[in-house]
Parts: structure tokens; sequence; C-alpha cells
């Protein structure tokens, strides 16, 4: 009957510690978790630039915000695009003749980077994607060289030597 009454006395015991200690501590460490679960999904959702980074906040297709060290919270169906904002620089050389049948060679230089204004960042980030995400954008080097070269070749045609010579603002305008 003593082993009984210790039996029953360690079972309320047991009961005790469980309702009292591991029930509360359980339910401490559950709230814990969820609230770590809750801080890094928020956290996951603050979106920040570097000073010389743009930032693209995408949704649905549409830019819902640009700039270039942005910092700021996204939404949770919202995209992100991130790319350098340096200013590039492109040498071209191309040759044609003028008016005169008289072959000319031109040389020279474009210095480009992303228009600010409006939907610049997006467009850039639309039509040149990963390759702006490189310090060499090729595509966009190479299109920019081959209009470039392509409206000096037609001022040269439509030219004298003499206008090239002499009128060198016009070829650079």
């Amino acid at each position: 009957m003593e082993e009984a009454i210790l039996d029953t006395g360690n079972h309320e015991l047991v009961q005790n510690l469980i309702h009292k200690v591991a029930i509360p501590v359980g339910i401490i460490f559950g709230i814990f978790f969820v609230v770590c679960a809750v801080y890094k999904y928020l956290a996951s959702l603050y979106v920040t630039g570097e000073a010389n980074q743009w930032v693209v906040i995408l949704n649905n297709g549409k830019m819902k915000a640009a700039g270039v060290g942005l910092c700021t919270m996204r939404g949770p169906f919202d995209q992100v695009a991130k790319f350098p904002s340096q200013v590039n620089k492109v040498t071209f050389r191309t040759e044609q003749v003028t008016k005169e049948m008289q072959g000319i060679q031109v040389e020279g230089m474009l210095v480009w980077s992303i228009n600010r204004i409006d939907d610049g960042p997006f467009n850039a980030y639309k039509n040149l994607g990963d390759d702006l995400a490189t310090n060499d954008p090729k595509t966009a080097n190479d299109n920019l060289t081959s209009m470039a070269c392509s409206i000096v070749r037609s001022a040269i045609a439509n030219s004298t030597i003499e206008t090239m010579l002499r009128d060198r603002a016009s070829l650079r305008q």
C-alpha cells in the first residue's frame, strides 16, 4: 500500500511537471520558432542595393520601383532585378565613301549609361537582361557600335570630303 501511495505521488508529480513546466516551455519554444520564421520571411522581403547598383522591382511584368542603391520593402509576389549602374565606354571604327567616291575612315567613342527617366531601367533590363549583370555588357555594346557605324556611314555617304574636313561638328551631331 505504501508503494501505491508513492506511485500515486510520483504520478501526480510527473503530471504537475508536464502541465506546469513542459507544456509552457514547449509553447514558448514554439512561439520563438514562429517569431523567428516570420522575422526571416519579413527580412527576405527587404531589398537593398549597393551604391553603384540598379535595383528594379517588378510585379506582373511591370516596373513598380527602380533606383540606384534603392532600399525598400517588396511585396511577396514581386521580382527583383539588380545590375551595375556603371558608365560604359565603347570605341568603333568605320569606313565609307563620300559623294566623290573617296574613302574616309572614322574612329569614334560612345559613352553610355542606363536612362534614369521613366521606364529606362525596366527597358534596359527587358532588352538586355543577363547581359547587364556583367561588367562588360557585350550585347549592348555591339548594338550601339553597329548603330553608330550605320549613322556615321550614312552621314559620310551623303557628304563631300570638304564637308567632312571642315564641318566635323555636324558629323558628331
